[in-house]
């Protein structure tokens, strides 16, 4: 299939960034930004694909905990990216990645601070993502992205393809794929609860704009830090900036609806919910992320529901996922 073998090259089949207008707390934003669609592969397609670029299957014919992530284009560039760099060390991870971020992870180790002048690589990302975040853009200068002595760190982040040079503007350096910046991004954001707030306190427009990068940053604090993680969540619900208030609030519970694999990953927020300690409102936002996120018929909510539905049945009756619980 056409489609599916043309998936390693998705990022350059992304048209060039056009204008997106937004605002923040009543002042109009003016930030590049690049809007496309791209369907998931079928399995058959998906198969094909990885097969071509080297992920061989095992012997039943599935392709191990990364295979859903395999039907998103970019995930497979991203795979085919991590094997051309000849890094057998992070082989076996790669077949275990069961999501984005730990794909992401993967990416990073293997063409960036893994790679050939690695700690030079990082250098020059963060200060282009540093330059992007102050001028809200998706690209710097040539001139500005280079940094005396590290030519050869460069050459390797545009070869490695983590940044790219737009043949319209050649004088320009942007990450090769929007989600590559997203990623970056994260990795700048401190992990604690304070840094966080200082982090989005600095600029009121990133609440909105980097939305992708904060579902990443806390994606990836999900997977390395279960307790870290809730202690943030319940830190932050309470702070009194509305912005900050509100990202808190709306994007650690998309990454819960999204990565929880079993009911026990949510026994904290049902304890608190047995214990008064979770208010009705934050409850229901946790029901409307898992009715969003479409995973509503799956069989790992049944007991979560069960500990949280009773206390907010009858101020929320419309939330509930499954229509009806008694």
């Amino acid at each position: 299939c056409s489609r599916a073998r043309s998936a390693r090259s998705v990022g350059r089949l992304v048209p060039a960034q056009r204008r997106c207008d937004g605002t923040a707390g009543g002042a109009a934003l003016d930030i590049q930004c690049r809007n496309v669609e791209v369907q998931e592969l079928s399995r058959e397609e998906m198969a094909t694909a990885a097969i071509d670029i080297g992920l061989r299957p095992d012997p039943d014919g599935s392709f191990g905990p990364i295979e859903p992530l395999l039907r998103i284009p970019f995930h497979l560039w991203l795979v085919e990216r991590i094997l051309l760099s000849g890094l057998r060390q992070e082989m076996g991870d790669l077949r275990r990645a069961s999501s984005q971020a730990a794909l992401l992870d993967i990416f990073w180790a293997t063409n960036v601070s893994g790679a050939t002048y690695g700690e030079s690589r990082e250098v020059l990302v963060s200060h282009a993502v540093t330059a992007m975040l102050i001028d809200r853009v998706l690209s710097v200068s040539l001139e500005e992205a280079f940094r005396p002595g590290l030519t050869k760190a460069l050459v390797g982040l545009l070869s490695d393809e983590v940044f790219s040079r737009p043949p319209t503007t050649p004088a320009v350096v942007q990450f090769s794929h929007n989600i590559l910046f997203d990623d970056a991004v994260s990795r700048q954001i401190p992990t604690d609860s304070a840094g966080l707030v200082t982090f989005l306190a600095a600029d009121e427009s990133r609440v909105f704009f980097l939305r992708p990068s904060l579902v990443l940053y806390y994606s990836r604090i999900w997977h390395r830090n279960r307790a870290h993680f809730w202690t943030m969540y319940w830190e932050l619900l309470g702070n009194q900036n509305i912005g900050i208030r509100l990202a808190s609030r709306l994007i650690p519970t998309w990454v819960i609806a999204v990565e929880t694999r079993v009911s026990n990953d949510l026994l904290p927020i049902v304890e608190r919910a047995m214990q008064g300690g979770v208010g009705l409102d934050d409850a229901s936002l946790l029901l409307k992320a898992i009715r969003t996120d479409g995973s509503t018929a799956d069989e790992r909510w049944l007991d979560v529901l069960g500990g949280i539905v009773p206390r907010i049945a009858p101020a929320f009756p419309g939330e509930l996922p499954f229509g009806a619980c008694s």
